[in-house]
């Protein structure tokens, strides 16, 4: 098969990629808050969702600014958690209380090597507010039998 033909399923494995990481966020949060073992399935994310077992990662995320780019697993995992004093402005995006993650507008650039897409990712929280970033993500295959890995996220908020 061409790649041409291979497209609608290549967008399929994007968007499954781009749920597999909502459900992540969720899950996070969920055991977060029923106080189970949240650091764990914190760095359990990060290391299934991100390829730094492969490579280098650009991870550009969306509420730091002090560092803002977390090129490492203690990186990407603090962001997602807090809790780590060489991170002190983390404060656990995925402990938000967010109830559902949702993508809009996407658009998708696909090759044999990458799968890339740049959209709109809503994050609902509690009371029903929405916080609004512009995403991109690229992932890339490393092993035949794994899911994609991320190696890179960027996303910032929509003014």
């Amino acid at each position: 098969m061409i790649l041409n033909d291979l497209q609608p399923i290549l967008i399929e494995n994007v968007n499954v990629s781009l749920n597999n990481w909502a459900d992540g966020i969720l899950k996070i949060g969920s055991d977060f808050r029923n106080q189970n073992n949240y650091q764990k399935t914190a760095i359990d994310f990060v290391k299934t969702l991100y390829a730094f077992d492969f490579t280098n990662v650009l991870f550009k995320p969306t509420l730091a600014k002090e560092q803002p780019f977390r090129n490492t697993i203690d990186g990407a995992h603090s962001y997602f958690v807090g809790g780590n004093t060489h991170f002190p402005e983390d404060m656990g995006f995925a402990l938000k209380p967010w109830t559902s993650i949702s993508y809009r507008m996407g658009h998708y650039v696909i090759n044999e090597k990458l799968m890339t897409w740049m959209g709109h990712t809503d994050f609902i929280d509690q009371d029903n507010e929405i916080v609004s970033v512009h995403s991109t993500f690229v992932w890339s295959h490393f092993n035949h039998d794994e899911y994609p890995k991320i190696i890179v996220h960027h996303s910032s908020l929509i003014p």
